[in-house]
């Protein structure tokens, strides 16, 4: 199994997808001073961070054009798709990233003998995930 990531015609494949956790961010307002009275207030849930682990994509892939805008203050958010592929390649579940932006990137050894550059992990932000099917 793998999970296929897309976004605008660009396409890549990873082994592991982690951090679909989503919370809420309490505020707690004191509403004038020497009142006895708090509110807490739940703000949206947004800017949660999740992880792209272990790919190879070949040294010309777009997911490095965006990291390098993002990383030079240029961001760029984009929606993604991401689909749970079974073994025969179809798609088992299937998910809308909202708002998403690499944050870092951790590249694996160079190899002479590999095309492509290995790809640890991708972190990136959102604003947000639903569950397609």
């Amino acid at each position: 199994m793998a999970f296929k990531v897309s976004w605008e015609g660009a396409e890549m494949s990873f082994l592991e997808v982690e951090g679909f956790d989503v919370s809420d961010q309490p505020l707690d307002l004191q509403p004038g001073r020497g009142s006895a009275l708090a509110k807490t207030l739940t703000l949206p849930k947004t800017n949660q961070l999740f992880y792209l682990r272990k790919s190879v994509l070949p040294a010309s892939h777009p997911i490095f054009d965006w990291a390098d805008q993002v990383f030079a203050g240029k961001v760029e958010t984009k929606a993604l798709k991401i689909e749970l592929l079974g073994a025969d390649g179809a798609a088992i579940a299937s998910w809308t990233v909202n708002g998403a932006a690499p944050t870092a990137m951790r590249k694996g050894a160079l190899d002479a003998m590999t095309r492509g550059q290995a790809i640890e992990e991708v972190t990136m932000v959102h604003n947000g995930i639903t569950r397609d099917a």
